[in-house]
């Protein structure tokens, strides 16, 4: 790929430019939520964005056809934290899977280099269908190279504590979804071996939920 216009996609979360929340339909039922495209606040803290989440969705988009929800513009709250009767994000989840079908939700976001991890997945609260899915992301991961020791799950992001966009999915809208923490490594165009091989595994998975 054009790791130029992967850096175009993310500039365009940086630049302010997008509307709060941008919302992409889908061809297929399977939507990529990146609430964290953007700095975002909790409990009155500036957080830092999650850097490359928000092009990794469009990107996703741009191949599979898959539903987008990202967060657009810095918001003054968190939509992967605050309750859905004062989270405009989580708002806007629920009328989308209201009206679309929707199969699967793959939250996308990113964790510090530093982490042991190079993906985590988190099931949210307990339910039924996720160690299907949890198999198949972690086959995709192996399929491009991944390192099966460092493809966690529910150790240190779960996705059950506060309101993760993951558990309001599960428990709220009965729609099965999946948290992915994705280490910094990985979000790196200046590393192109390593997100080549996330972008493929994102992709095989978006298209093995369709």
């Amino acid at each position: 790929m054009n790791f130029d216009d992967f850096l175009n996609l993310e500039q365009a979360f940086q630049s302010g430019n997008l509307p709060p929340l941008l919302v992409l339909p889908g061809s297929i039922p399977v939507l990529v939520s990146a609430p964290h495209a953007v700095t975002h606040w909790r409990d009155g803290r500036e957080k830092n964005a999650d850097l490359y989440t928000g092009a990794l969705a469009l990107w996703l988009h741009a191949q599979t056809g898959c539903a987008v929800l990202a967060a657009g513009q810095s918001p003054d709250a968190d939509g992967n934290h605050d309750p859905a009767s004062i989270s405009p994000y989580k708002q806007e989840l629920a009328r989308i899977l209201q009206d679309d079908p929707v199969k699967v939700v793959l939250d996308l976001h990113g964790a510090k280099a530093s982490q042991p991890f190079d993906v985590e997945l988190g099931t949210g609260p307990g339910w039924e269908g996720k160690s299907p899915l949890v198999q198949k992301a972690r086959l995709c991961f192996l399929a491009q190279g991944f390192n099966p020791e460092k493809i966690w799950s529910d150790r240190l992001f779960s996705a059950a504590k506060t309101e993760t966009v993951t558990r309001f999915c599960i428990r709220d809208l009965k729609v099965p979804a999946l948290q992915l923490e994705i280490n910094r490594k990985y979000r790196d165009p200046d590393n192109p071996e390593n997100l080549t091989m996330l972008l493929n595994a994102l992709k095989d998975l978006v298209i093995s939920c369709a």
